[in-house]
């Protein structure tokens, strides 16, 4: 893995397919999650930018998809989050499926996420 730094080094890491949603479109795009990294924000790179068709203007701090070239959006300074939901406490998360959680996968989807989860825990 090549970090921002350009430092390079083999760790073990997670993946997973997210549906990304901006300005009206969708992107689904791959994430790494870093094991031992605890209390990171999600940090999207050139791979995110070049999928999504996004051109950054520093210049003039702003972006646009380069198929609409004509329609700019600002950068933004500081970035509003907001909790749609609450979340569970992760110190306190046991790692496990919800009764809700997992509808849409087979029974071996099911328990290979479930492995993944304990060795997610088991890290924390």
């Amino acid at each position: 893995m090549s970090l921002a730094d350009g430092h390079k080094s083999e760790v073990e890491v997670y993946t997973t397919s997210v549906v990304i949603r901006l300005e009206e479109r969708v992107i689904r795009t791959q994430l790494i999650i870093l094991p031992y990294a605890k209390g990171n924000r999600t940090l999207l790179g050139m791979d995110f930018l070049q999928k999504a068709g996004i051109v950054l203007n520093l210049k003039h701090r702003n972006w646009f998809f380069s198929d609409s070239p004509h329609r700019t959006y600002d950068f933004v300074k500081e970035a509003i989050i907001q909790e749609v939901q609450s979340r569970p406490n992760l110190e306190e998360n046991t790692c496990l499926l919800r009764d809700d959680e997992g509808k849409c996968l087979t029974l071996d989807q099911k328990n290979e996420l479930g492995t993944l989860l304990k060795k997610v825990r088991n890290c924390v």
